[in-house]
């Protein structure tokens, strides 16, 4: 789970593969959950800005997705993560962890 930059959204995922958007005053979901992992979603991280989320997952991709719209952005990438954040400014995404090896 993570907050974006005022506070104002969370954004969260379990493990049914869906990422969800939740109005942190309310506790409302915001929209639609997003989908597209076929593993468990297991981070995800807002854009310094909000603008965008960033997820892992153990299918090994990483996607990165628009927050206003819920849709993809760019291509998916192979990067067998446990978690990425983006840099400050938002231009960059590091993602780490150790490549799960059938555990």
């Amino acid at each position: 789970m993570a907050f974006n930059y005022d506070g104002s959204l969370i954004v969260s995922t379990g493990l049914d593969k869906k990422i969800y958007i939740w109005n942190a005053q309310t506790g409302e979901q915001i929209r639609k959950a997003w989908e597209g992992h076929t593993g468990d979603v297991l981070s995800v991280a807002f854009s310094g800005d909000g603008s965008r989320v960033v997820s892992t997952s153990s299918d090994g991709t990483l996607r990165q997705w628009g927050v206003g719209t819920g849709n993809p952005i760019g291509n998916v990438l192979e990067v067998h993560a446990r978690s990425a954040v983006f840099s400050h400014d938002g231009r960059r995404i590091i993602a780490g962890g150790t490549e799960c090896c059938g555990c």
